[in-house]
């Protein structure tokens, strides 16, 4: 096979998640790590009744890439900002859910790190 170098590889599972592999060279405690999510399951849909996710991984992408490059955020965290955003999206109509419809516990999970561990994507909203 051939060697990448890649220093972090991510792994999207749609609803049930993701998967974070961070090289020794990219983490605190020099030492290789991978972080899971199980993913936020929403009891509610868009109007039509079913998941719309158009936009979910590109959501998902920029969450991951804006906490863990430009915040500074821990793998766990980060994984757990791009699940809970490509949760929502996946729930919205649309690739570009209105940040105003947003609910109040997602926009806070991007200012302050939540005290609960909680997977359920209703535990946000």
């Amino acid at each position: 096979g051939k060697t990448i170098g890649a220093k972090r590889v991510c792994v999207t599972r749609g609803s049930k998640g993701a998967v974070l592999y961070s090289s020794s060279s990219v983490t605190p405690s020099n030492k290789d790590q991978i972080a899971t999510n199980p993913g936020f399951v929403s009891s509610t849909h868009n109007a039509g009744g079913t998941t719309d996710t158009v936009g979910a991984g590109d959501s998902f992408l920029a969450a991951l890439i804006k906490s863990l490059l430009l915040d500074g955020q821990e793998d766990v965290m980060a994984l757990k900002r791009g699940c809970a955003l490509g949760g929502y999206v996946a729930q919205c109509q649309g690739a570009v859910p209105s940040h105003e419809d947003a609910p109040d516990n997602l926009r806070l999970l991007f200012q302050n790190e939540p005290s609960s561990s909680s997977s359920s994507f209703m535990d946000l909203v």
